[in-house]
């Protein structure tokens, strides 16, 4: 299978893991990975295209997952625009990917250079999902041991003024607590109140109960269970990282999904495919809201 084959094979609905063509994609690097930038570039030619529900590919999350594995430095600046599209297009291409499999992408494409993450963070035009994508990809160079964790619980920490974002838009806000609170919140606890009392954060994301649990574990514990979390999804095979959307195909799993589903805490559920529930949940409420809002109009 030469790399135009590979792309082939991988350019199509998903009715089943493609595992030999995302194997020779790996194994293939240098070939397959121009292909896959250049793929990534028509999307940003033509986002709309890419966002219609009736867009039947999944090259283009193949492709941000396999150029985060393979650590493409030049794929960072792609990645950024792709999370930077306005409103909500970047959250309608990529789905749960946004949430799931770009905060890795992002670390393992930067080099250590966080700065063009960091204006993604306050970028206040890119979409909540994609910047709090930002947040947690800072969260990672802590794992990894390249960026100091004080030094990113400082940057954090400043991110809680109330001109971040709007109260109808606070996940940029909520990522930002739960990374201080996993990172150990003991010099984050007068930020994290003062949020609180603000009404930055949603007490069902994180709540002070979640945050004192945490602060209890103590700071070594703490960041040694963040370290391993972190790590293992760093270093998820990258079959298992997407193997399992075929399951998302299935009518039987999607029907379970309406628009009144309750909205349940990513972070707090462990399972992978409760995970793709609650955010799932939370952007049809999202859209729900902005409905709503139109027809007030």
């Amino acid at each position: 299978m030469d790399a135009l084959e590979i792309i082939k094979a991988l350019d199509g609905p998903l009715k089943e893991y493609p595992d030999d063509a995302v194997q020779a994609a790996v194994d293939q690097k240098d070939d397959v990975v121009p292909l896959l930038l250049e793929h990534l570039e028509q999307v940003l030619l033509d986002p709309e295209k890419y966002a219609d529900p009736e867009y039947d590919s999944f090259l283009h999350m193949y492709a941000v997952c396999l150029l985060g594995h393979h650590r493409v430095r030049e794929a960072h600046k792609v990645l950024i625009r792709l999370l930077s599209l306005p409103g909500e297009l970047s959250d309608e291409i990529f789905g749960d990917l946004v949430n799931d499999g770009f905060p890795a992408a992002l670390w393992k494409t930067c080099g250590g250079d966080t700065s063009d993450i960091k204006k993604l963070i306050q970028n206040r035009d890119a979409d909540e999902y994609c910047r709090s994508s930002g947040v947690t990809a800072l969260t990672y160079g802590v794992a990894e041991k390249v960026l100091e964790r004080d030094d990113v619980v400082k940057y954090l920490q400043g991110l809680f003024t109330g001109e971040e974002s709007t109260p109808d838009r606070p996940l940029v806000w909520n990522t930002a607590a739960l990374a201080l609170t996993e990172l150990w919140p003991g010099d984050s606890m007068d930020v994290l109140n003062k949020a609180y009392d603000d009404d930055l954060i949603e007490l069902f994301y994180i709540s002070m109960n979640d945050i004192e649990a945490y602060l209890e574990e103590g700071r070594e514990a703490r960041l040694a269970s963040f370290e391993k979390k972190a790590l293992e999804k760093l270093s998820e095979p990258i079959h298992e990282q997407m193997e399992w959307w075929a399951d998302f195909e299935s009518p039987v799993f999607d029907s379970s999904f309406n628009e009144d589903t309750p909205v349940i805490n990513p972070g707090k559920a462990r399972d992978r495919k409760k995970q793709k529930q609650a955010r799932k949940a939370r952007r049809k409420a999202r859209r729900k809201g902005r409905k709503k809002k139109k027809k007030k109009r």
